[in-house]
């Protein structure tokens, strides 16, 4: 059976599907590597996927042997220090790289096939490859897993980035079942033997250090320990992330996805995460999980890095023993801004925004942050940094606005005519159907708008809509700056056509316009030519590509005369 590839990036992860191909007459991939082009020896065979702008995949063979190239874009560098201590290394569990270095000015690095892929590989239709999976399945995978970061830990790498989607099967097993019903068959899929993958944003420390600050490097928003959203990094970190991620290949479901279906923004996550709500909450999901894993998840989860499990306490409970959780203690409190009492976080975040001016001393005088100290260390670090920094450019409002939020992201924002928004998802909504009570904040550089953007965890977009050229000027029509807001807002991923069967096709990628089905291609031009914002086709483009004639280059994707 030969491979088939597809990029389904946009769901986390390269995605590998098998089954029959068919060959075609052209070499290019998609990418700025050929078929057949050779990089330090090895040649590309076809290309696997795009990571997030991160970098291109692609499969390659040597002497007989497949590997995949990751293949960075020119503004991105891995940690060379970190590669270094990875190449060559044989361990079980952990993907072996072959080779990195630089090819035509771009950093690349070559590493083992992993046939089975992402453990949240997704099918062609949408469904998990191989969640949820079964607890016997999950216990063998946290071995394996643990035993990665002994050896990491021990050679000073903190991977910081574990996820199901960086989380590999090395081989693929697959088995044809009778569908029922008169159905086709069905493939069910089915891996082994896990490695851990992609150490892009991996931390050295030094032989004597537990914990260290860092201001570089990025995270899955929700996969971070508490400590790291205050800038802490340690080993334990990696532990925190697998609690997160053996609930999700136990269930099969999103655990940042809220009751109504939509998921929770950055802002919510990191308050919670600081909180230690998290493990209650996604524990208290269905399906409900054996006490043997629900203890598990919650050891893993303990907020205090030193109380938190490693690889001691896992393997001993995984081998039967009673190892010890940390209980989180809850106290009571009490404070008060003007007349109003406050005891919980989210009704003091509440009380700051609506009385701004009372709530100032509280929180400019260091009152706010010597009260809570005691109770919520974590979310103090975060007001005194604030708060020092607001002061500084003499921007105390945005201050108090961004510490109401802080402490209750759940808060609504105001817009003009009456309306509030409270996610993502509304605020798109008012831009396409009421654009005057969303326009004029974003023609304000100065408008909270933008620190709302900011606080819930969007502040890339907040500064890419500030540079759109003409926003404050005028210089930039309203229709125009509602469509490239709105693709801004939706992360540059559209969905550009209302016809039914074409309806759940996404573009996130100009590489991607290729694949426009033969029969809505005409439909594209005709949208270009007429400047039209439907469907969000001409806004999109021309934030992928500014300076491209649309037109030109359509025609040449499409491989029209």
């Amino acid at each position: 059976m030969e491979t088939k590839v597809i990029d389904l990036a946009s769901n986390g992860g390269t995605q590998i599907i098998s089954g029959s191909t068919t060959e075609t007459s052209t070499n290019f991939t998609g990418g700025l590597l050929r078929i057949h082009e050779k990089i330090a020896g090895w040649e590309i065979t076809g290309k696997l996927g795009t990571l997030s702008g991160e970098a291109d995949i692609y499969l390659a063979q040597k002497d007989g042997q497949k590997g995949v190239v990751k293949y960075y874009r020119s503004v991105t560098r891995p940690k060379t220090e970190i590669l270094e201590k990875l190449k060559g290394l044989n361990h079980p569990d952990i993907v072996i790289l072959y080779d990195f270095g630089l090819y035509n000015d771009r950093f690349y690095e070559i590493m083992e096939y992993a046939e089975g892929g992402a453990l949240d590989t997704r099918n062609a239709d949408g469904s998990y490859r191989y969640l949820p999976l079964p607890e016997e399945k999950v216990e063998g995978i946290c071995k394996e897993v643990v035993n990665s970061f002994k050896t990491c830990h021990e050679k000073n790498i903190i991977h910081r980035d574990i996820k199901p989607a960086n989380i590999y099967y090395r081989t693929l097993k697959t088995e044809e079942i009778d569908g029922g019903d008169g159905e086709e068959k069905k493939t069910v899929y089915s891996g082994d033997d896990v490695v851990i993958a992609d150490f892009g944003i991996s931390s050295i420390m030094d032989d004597t250090e537990q914990l260290h600050k860092t201001r570089t490097g990025s995270r899955t928003t929700g996969y971070a320990a508490p400590e790291v959203l205050s800038g802490i990094i340690s080993p334990k970190m990696d532990y925190y992330a697998l609690g997160i991620t053996l609930w999700e290949l136990l269930t099969g479901k999103d655990p940042f996805t809220l009751d109504n279906g939509k998921r929770r923004n950055d802002a919510h996550l990191i308050r919670d995460t600081i909180e230690g709500r998290i493990a209650d909450d996604i524990l208290s999901k269905e399906p409900k999980l054996s006490n043997k894993m629900e203890r598990l998840i919650r050891g893993l989860l303990v907020i205090d890095p030193e109380h938190r499990w490693g690889y001691d306490e896992v393997i001993r409970h995984l081998a039967g023993e009673n190892v010890e959780v940390e209980q989180k203690r809850k106290e009571s409190w009490s404070f008060s801004i003007g007349n109003t009492e406050c005891t919980t976080l989210e009704a003091l975040g509440s009380v700051i925004l609506e009385n701004p001016e009372d709530s100032n001393k509280y929180i400019f005088r260091g009152l706010l942050a010597s009260y809570l100290e005691n109770l919520y260390p974590d979310i103090v670090k975060q007001i005194v940094q604030i708060a020092e920094e607001t002061s500084a450019v003499k921007d105390q409002d945005n201050g108090i606005m961004k510490i109401a939020y802080l402490l209750n992201p759940a808060l609504p924002l105001k817009i003009k005519n009456g309306f509030k928004i409270q996610n993502l998802d509304e605020l798109i909504f008012f831009l396409k159907n009421a654009p005057e009570s969303v326009i004029p904040q974003l023609r304000d550089a100065k408008s909270k708008f933008y620190t709302w953007l900011e606080i819930m965890g969007y502040k890339d977009i907040a500064e890419e809509i500030k540079k759109l050229p003409g926003i404050f000027s005028g210089g930039m029509g309203n229709t125009e700056l509602s469509g490239k807001a709105e693709v801004l807002l939706r992360n540059k991923v559209i969905k550009p056509f209302k016809l039914a069967k074409y309806a759940d096709f996404e573009l996130s990628t100009l590489e991607q316009i290729r694949k426009v089905p033969r029969d809505m291609q005409m439909r594209i031009l005709t949208l270009v030519k007429e400047k039209s914002y439907e469907g969000l086709f001409l806004p999109w483009f021309e934030l992928l590509a500014p300076k491209a004639n649309a037109s030109a280059l359509l025609t040449e994707y499409f491989g029209l005369p």
